[in-house]
């Protein structure tokens, strides 16, 4: 058969035999950058999950620092577009971030008041992700679900204690305490040496025996 007697159905099986692997290549990365996105999700609302009782920590720094490229969207001729659940995330993370901007109050109140909306808002944004995760949970369960062993508070209060001491040392706004106590060896000496033969210094010496060496005192008359 020539190119003059072919007709319209050869053409579109020639177009669709050179077509067929090139579709496929491409509909294999879409799948794959599909898939990518959302294990790139999941990934950051099950860390979030589990360090809620840890929020300094760097895992959990990292997965909010990593929310806005996660959930940006797709980008159609430069342009971002977001599904609804997507948006959702982005905008509580944008209220939990503003918030956690701003300085702690002095005031007990006021700190109170800081610690309470930084819950709030960090629970509206797990439920976010939740939503776009298609997890079912309860806000209850977002909120105080998590364990976090006591020893890790108190070990974590410790360290800040330590470092904040520390500081203050090194910037001279405090003094290092430091006790000069007598050696352990002048202790037992004053001890079992006579009243009037009791050394006057906390830090004296033992008194050395003489040598056989040593020369004998003069003899009186």
């Amino acid at each position: 058969m020539t190119l003059e007697h072919m007709g319209l159905n050869e053409w579109l099986i020639i177009g669709a035999a050179l077509a067929g692997p090139v579709l496929a290549v491409q509909a294999q990365k879409w799948v794959e950058l599909v898939r990518a996105e959302a294990n790139k999700r999941a990934w950051i609302f099950e860390t979030l999950m589990t360090t809620r009782g840890a929020r300094l920590s760097h895992e959990h720094v990292r997965a909010l620092n990593a929310i806005d490229l996660a959930f940006y969207g797709r980008r159609i001729f430069g342009v971002a577009h977001r599904e609804r659940n997507a948006q959702e995330v982005i905008d509580a993370w944008r209220n939990y971030h503003a918030h956690l901007s701003r300085p702690v109050p002095t005031t007990p109140e006021g700190g109170a008041n800081w610690g309470a909306t930084s819950e709030e808002r960090f629970v509206n944004l797990l439920a976010a992700l939740a939503k776009a995760n298609r997890y079912n949970f309860e806000r209850s369960q977002l909120q105080s679900g998590g364990y976090t062993p006591m020893a890790y508070t108190n070990v974590d209060q410790e360290q800040q204690a330590l470092r904040m001491g520390l500081m203050q040392v090194i910037g001279g706004y405090r003094t290092l305490p430091v006790e000069v106590r007598r050696p352990a060896r002048a202790a037992e000496a004053a001890s079992s040496a006579p009243a009037n033969d009791a050394p006057h210094d906390a830090l004296a010496v033992l008194p050395v025996a003489p040598s056989a060496q040593s020369p004998a005192p003069p003899a009186t008359s």
